[in-house]
């Protein structure tokens, strides 16, 4: 009961789904680490399902600068997100656009940031968060010794925060990304599998356990 919130009669079940763990994530990496509106926000992965429920919650959330990182095929998708810049990775330089000490939150929703790029970038005060840690990240992690401004968060499945986002979005609009629906059989699974590990889906994949009426 301490996990679970009521699905409000504006979702059907498959946009329910969609809702954890990804925006659950975004919230907590938000909230959970000290981020204010006015906070110039740079999101890493920001067209993959973490990284587009990150653009909804800091938009929902009042952030003044929302910068979002994708390829250039999803440059206008993220933008539409919320975004109001778009960076694309492909061709573009985060520094050079931007300059040294700029952000002030940096979100790594994918994995993989270049550490001497992310130190340039943010702020000597910033807070770097990521849901896909390096090994020495997440070792200090386990071991209860993350930096202060250098963290890992795991998602901790709270009702309370459920609820917040419910109400974030009834107040915001936002709509969750589904990149597409497989059924739950061994190749609708292997075929969603295969697309995550590609770090190429847009929004989230859903499961579809059982139809609906």
């Amino acid at each position: 009961a301490k996990k679970v919130a009521k699905i409000p009669d504006s979702l059907l079940f498959h946009e329910a789904a969609a809702i954890p763990t990804t925006y659950l994530t975004g919230y907590q990496v938000l909230q959970s680490n000290g981020f204010k509106s006015d906070d110039k926000l740079l999101i890493i992965g920001a067209s993959g399902g973490c990284g587009t429920a990150g653009v909804h919650i800091a938009k929902a959330l009042n952030a003044k600068e929302i910068v979002g990182v994708c390829s250039g095929k999803n440059v206008n998708f993220v933008k539409n997100l919320g975004a109001t810049t778009v960076i694309n990775y492909e061709n573009q330089n985060i520094a050079e656009v931007f300059g040294e000490d700029y952000f002030d939150f940096i979100y790594d929703a994918i994995g993989g940031a270049n550490t001497a790029d992310i130190k340039k970038v943010l702020k000597p005060d910033g807070m770097f968060v990521t849901i896909a840690p390096s090994a020495s990240t997440f070792a200090r992690l386990v071991v209860k010794m993350q930096k202060p401004k250098w963290r890992t968060l795991i998602t901790n499945h709270s009702k309370q925060d459920l609820e917040a986002i419910l109400q974030l979005k009834e107040e915001s609009g936002f709509e969750p990304v589904i990149e597409t629906e497989l059924p739950f059989s061994a190749s609708g699974l292997e075929e969603g599998f295969n697309r995550l590990k590609s770090k190429r889906t847009k929004g989230k994949i859903i499961v579809r356990v059982i139809a609906e009426d």
